[in-house]
């Protein structure tokens, strides 16, 4: 969970509703045994990510997805 400096639940922004929320799935214990590796990548580098696959390959993702290109 997203936390204040006071342990209050942080407040969240993103351009993308399905990735604006603070709490985690229980899939993301897998994390814990090195199953999965969790990265971020900003509203700024998905959109900016969004344009570029739009222009090179015609794809339009989601911005949930967008946040992935952007990351790879």
């Amino acid at each position: 969970m997203l936390q204040d400096e006071d342990g209050q639940i942080a407040l969240t922004h993103s351009v993308s509703a399905g990735l604006d929320y603070a709490s985690i799935a229980g899939a993301r214990g897998a994390a814990r045994f090195r199953r999965a590796e969790y990265v971020s990548q900003d509203d700024t580098a998905a959109l900016d990510a969004v344009v570029r696959l739009a222009r090179t390959e015609g794809i339009l993702p989601a911005l949930e997805s967008a946040h992935a290109v952007a990351e790879a």
